[in-house]
């Protein structure tokens, strides 16, 4: 009997050890802005006048409510009046809080075990993302749900908002359970756009250091607009947007410049994407109309002459990036974007600019290197994060086909990934 018991312990013991050289280096992929699905759940009856489409349910203790579609782009289809008033967010600019509007709370999908299911987290596979995983599955052996998720957030949040509402926190309880499941092997983040920067938040926040200790490997960031991005201006202008065509398919034939003033009205993350003096000399000018022309440092006076007086009021505290730049990361880190994309640089607009009226599109009127939707100064911020050589940890492609989409959907991109991830892996 004793005999039997020892054998039963050390195949216990062989199992175990197996089990923990055999498990990979979890990946948690993390996507840019408007491309994580958002749901709408009502917290006080008294509030659904102001929204009927959240009349359904209940708000007893113990019994479901059933959420309605935030995001999707398309779920403005059904009620655009209320999906404006579920997408936006209340400022507090005595405590410069933000919160959801008076009786709901908007959440972002998990996406299943995975974090993409393809049924409750469809912008996933629209926005490309897909394409990056099967990529990482068949290249590198990795599974979805096990090694391989991806973490959806609520997009409408700058980062200094997702540090105080707790939204960065449960990105990384995500990363942390993900962790723990493959035997404790720290993981990489592979962060696309602004999730590069929700990343880096992560990694650079002093209260998430000995989260960052324990549980991070290294970090891959795919073109993240560090200092910004021009296109941000005109989506605020006029709903006119670059670098998501799947954005067209979502809204089945709807205006889409119309879907992203609204989506984008008071929204702090877009403030916090607007150009920076790090990326763009303060003098330059991004818009110019007939009347006047609007500066690099003149942001804050366009958000208030659009008649976006929150968005101008909240400006001072979320329009923060260059504060992820201070010093290079405490984990190994990698940058991969593309540059032989002409991307907007200036925006000539045929009318005045009128408060709470969106201007109809502006042409593009000066152009430079990017991908298309960040320029390159504003990508390049990336290497300020690398305590390594840039060469060996900074991927600039120069291939025409990598634009701000394409570097995570495309076969350049995912060469290019592949290369980083074998260094950071």
């Amino acid at each position: 009997m004793q005999r039997s018991r020892l054998v039963a312990a050390a195949l216990l013991l062989v199992v175990g050890f197996a089990c923990c050289t055999e498990a990979k280096t979890p990946i948690f992929i993390i996507p840019g802005i408007g491309t994580s699905n958002l749901v709408g759940r009502k917290t006080d009856a008294r509030f659904i006048s102001q929204c009927p489409l959240l009349s359904g349910g209940s708000l007893i203790p113990g019994l479901p409510q059933t959420p309605v579609s935030v995001w999707t782009p398309g779920a403005m289809l059904a009620a655009p009046a209320c999906w404006r008033y579920m997408m936006q967010l209340k400022f507090d600019q005595a405590s410069g809080r933000f919160s959801d509007q008076d009786g709901i709370s908007v959440t972002a999908v998990s996406g299943g075990t995975s974090g993409m299911d393809p049924i409750t987290y469809p912008l996933f596979t629209a926005a490309g993302y897909n394409s990056l995983a099967l990529h990482i599955e068949t290249s590198l052996g990795y599974t979805r749900g096990v090694d391989l998720i991806a973490v959806p957030y609520d997009f409408r949040q700058d980062l200094t908002a997702m540090n105080a509402t707790g939204e960065l926190q449960r990105i990384a309880d995500v990363i942390s359970s993900g962790v723990e499941k493959n035997a404790g092997a720290k993981a990489v983040l592979i962060g696309h756009s602004m999730g590069g920067l929700v990343a880096t938040a992560l990694l650079s926040a002093p209260e998430f250091a000995e989260w960052r200790s324990e549980y991070i490997k290294g970090f891959l960031a795919l073109a993240a607009p560090f200092g910004g991005a021009v296109p941000a201006v005109s989506a605020r202008i006029s709903g006119q947007l670059m670098g998501m065509p799947w954005l067209t398919q979502q809204l089945l034939g709807l205006s889409v410049d119309e879907a992203v003033y609204g989506s984008t009205w008071g929204q702090p993350s877009v403030v916090m994407l607007l150009p920076y003096s790090s990326a763009l000399p303060s003098s330059m000018v991004l818009v110019s109309t007939p009347s006047r022309s609007y500066t690099v440092a003149q942001l804050q006076e366009l958000l208030a002459d659009i008649g976006d007086q929150a968005a101008a009021d909240m400006f001072p505290q979320v329009h923060s990036l260059e504060r992820l730049l201070a010093a290079p990361l405490a984990v190994p880190t990698a940058c991969v974007y593309g540059r032989r994309v002409a991307t907007p640089l200036r925006w000539r607009f045929s009318e005045t600019l009128k408060p709470k009226q969106r201007a109809r599109p502006g042409r593009r009127e000066a152009s430079g290197m990017g991908d298309g939707v960040v320029n390159i100064q504003s990508l390049r911020l990336c290497r300020n994060l690398i305590s390594g050589p840039a060469s060996a940890w900074v991927s600039e492609l120069a291939d025409a086909s990598v634009d701000h989409v394409s570097v995570v959907s495309g076969a350049a991109g995912h060469k290019a990934v592949s290369a980083m991830l074998a260094k950071l892996l």
